[in-house]
């Protein structure tokens, strides 16, 4: 899925006294694969032929799995930004794969067809729902004996016609043909990427662009304009404010669920923002992410409570300057929970090459209240003219990548793969900076191996920030960088941390309200940068969202935390050995001192749990009548082995 984008060249303005403004340079992309990582390409799903404007290649629109290890996937041959299909189309459908988990022979079912442009899908409890462009469906049956009919509608997308209640007392424009007009942007309003938590789904809703120019010259097409909806499975209408956990979305093309229910949403660039962006929202917290209506327009809802003073504005937690094909089209993030980069981010783009990576810095803001902000490195760069639109983190630890066509303006071209594998390599190293962390008077930089300290100086070094500022003019609105001096580089006692005494650092000016906030962006570059071993830096540039400043004090004695988590090699596993009979997992560890092993589902609810020693089989029962996948988990002191199991 991608987004109407009109490519921007750099505004230069007049430089400011004492300051030097630069057009940016940017460092080169990686050219050589992520060394922590194998990559390969699936071939299950060809990605077909176009046929005509927007039609006849496979895309992928969501990824997900079944507790009995089958994958599910999500893909159509639709494609437009405008006008969308009238009738259903037998190509847009949910696809089951077996056998890719246990490495055994892969095949394919079609078990629902017959969508008209699905946006997104998440697997609850086995049950399959998705997101389409008219309709949110619960797929029945998971045998797809009959796919053309195999999809039920819970509720219609929140058109004009079922908005209810009306707080701000919207006019909504007429709607003819069911689709929407030029003038109504009722055409883009789709429902993306839901996720589910603890009893409810939440996805992104676009909001009200007019068609052509992506502006926001028009008044709202819809009571939940740009909102996060919040539903459950017994939804049928939505129609009141508890479906809406959060507003101010302007084209919002992924949803991922992060820890303790919160939700990192990407959204597109436009007017009234000229970057794409990466915000973390916490449902039903009154947060409004910044999209608004032009003057002389309606605001939107989220909009209107913001200027209400009801609603707080949430800056994104991360950017990522586009001049260095970067961001363009944001699509779905990833929360990754294990391998190598286990706590940070992954996001893809549809209109630029590659996977970026997000790695969180924990500051408080001006009130003391604890936020996070990131920076933004590259992952991989290796998927060559295909658009990176879903990801998803398999039972087997491997990150999936589904890819929507070539990479561009709503790409249309076929991809050469419609999805990619990575697979985090046991006990593989890289040398690069992990994160970045604001100090009082600069920046740490995190290092997964030891630097070399002749070339930690602020030579090798570059940074640099430009503003940027909510305007009407599409695209618009970001001023040109300006270079900050470092005044020294640092090297903490065991070598992992890089200290840069930086001058000038500017953070938004969250004090002012609505288009008049002034965001930052810190643009990092590392050149000549080596590990006490010789190998060169694999991150070349960075982006960091200059939310807060922190008040940390650099402190190069400290020992630096341990921030790039291996793939888990734990001794347990030459002492731990299963066999499988008739229903029953049989645990056997033989080691002297006590264990215990818990059996858990998919999604981490423990199922079981039984404490043993090396004189005692344990026995798990298989929770449901038929085979299915779980996760076993041995520990035993201070080691913990985990192996995902089918019985």
């Amino acid at each position: 899925m991608s987004f109407k984008m009109n490519l921007k060249p750099l505004v230069i303005f007049g430089a400011a006294a004492a300051v030097l403004t630069v057009t940016l340079t940017h460092a080169a992309k990686p050219t050589a694969p992520n060394a922590l990582y194998s990559q390969t390409a699936l071939t299950f799903i060809p990605p077909g032929t176009c046929t005509g404007t927007g039609t006849g290649c496979a895309g992928i629109m969501g990824i997900d799995w079944l507790s009995d290890g089958r994958m599910v996937v999500l893909s159509t041959d639709y494609q437009a930004q405008g006008p969308q299909p009238s009738t259903n189309r037998p190509a847009s459908k949910v696809t089951l794969v077996s056998g890719l988990l246990n490495n055994g022979t892969i095949t394919t079912q079609d078990i629902s067809t017959n969508f008209k442009f699905p946006t997104g899908m998440v697997v609850v409890n086995n049950k399959i729902y998705v997101a389409d462009f008219d309709t949110f469906y619960v797929i029945p049956d998971n045998t797809g004996a009959s796919p053309a009919t195999n999809r039920h509608p819970m509720f219609p997308t929140p058109y004009p016609s079922y908005t209810g209640s009306n707080p701000y007392n919207f006019q909504f424009p007429a709607v003819s043909g069911g689709y929407g007009t030029a003038t109504t942007s009722y055409y883009h309003h789709f429902v993306f990427t839901p996720v589910y938590y603890q009893g409810k789904f939440y996805a992104n809703y676009s909001g009200s662009l007019l068609e052509g120019t992506g502006t926001a010259a028009l008044s709202p097409s819809s009571f939940f304009d740009g909102s996060l909806l919040a539903f459950d499975t017994t939804t049928t209408r939505l129609d009141t404010n508890v479906n809406r956990a959060a507003g101010g979305f302007r084209s919002p093309n992924g949803n991922a669920l992060g820890l303790n229910g919160q939700i990192l949403s990407a959204d597109n660039q436009g007017s009234y923002f000229p970057m794409c962006t990466l915000t973390m929202i916490t449902p039903f917290t009154n947060q409004y992410l910044g999209y608004q209506q032009d003057n002389g327009y309606t605001p939107n809802w989220a909009q209107a409570a913001y200027n209400a003073g009801s609603f707080h504005y949430t800056p994104p937690l991360a950017v990522m300057d586009y001049a260095a094909d970067g961001w363009r089209s944001v699509s779905q993030p990833l929360y990754l929970s294990s391998g190598p980069y286990a706590g940070d981010w992954l996001v893809g783009d549809v209109y630029s090459t590659g996977i970026a990576r997000v790695g969180l810095d924990s500051v408080t803001d001006t009130t003391g209240t604890p936020t996070v902000q990131g920076a933004v490195f590259w992952f991989e760069n290796t998927t060559g003219n295909d658009a990176v639109n879903r990801l998803n983190l398999g039972p087997d630890g491997n990150i999936y990548v589904g890819i929507q066509r070539q990479i561009g303006n709503w790409p249309m071209g076929a991809a050469t793969n419609t999805l990619y594998k990575f697979s985090a390599i046991p006990n593989a190293s890289q040398f690069e900076i992990r994160k970045i962390r604001s100090v009082a008077d600069g920046f740490e930089l995190y290092l997964t191996q030891p630097a070399n300290p002749a070339t930690v100086i602020p030579a090798n070094f570059s940074v640099q920030q430009a503003s940027w500022v909510r305007t009407t003019v599409y695209g618009a609105g970001e001023n040109p960088y300006v270079t900050r001096t470092i005044t020294a580089a640092g090297l903490s006692n065991d070598s992992l941390r890089i200290h840069l005494t930086v001058s000038g650092i500017l953070r938004i000016n969250q004090g002012q309200r609505g288009d008049t906030i002034t965001h930052w962006a810190t643009k990092f570059m590392f050149n000549n940068l080596t590990s006490s071993t010789g190998a060169v830096n694999f991150t070349t540039e960075a982006t960091y969202a200059q939310n807060w400043i922190s008040s940390r004090v650099w402190n190069a004695a400290l020992p630096t935390p341990i921030v790039q988590q291996k793939i888990p090699q734990s001794q347990l596993g030459d002492h731990v050995w299963l066999t499988t009979s008739s229903g029953l997992l049989h645990v056997n560890v033989d080691m002297a001192q006590p264990y215990r092993a818990t059996l858990l589902n998919l999604q981490g609810r423990i199922l079981s749990q039984e404490n043993g020693s090396n004189a005692v089989s344990l026995e798990f029962k298989a929770p449901g009548a038929t085979p299915s996948l779980y996760l076993l988990e041995v520990h035993s002191g201070s080691e913990v082995y985990g192996k995902v199991v089918f019985f």
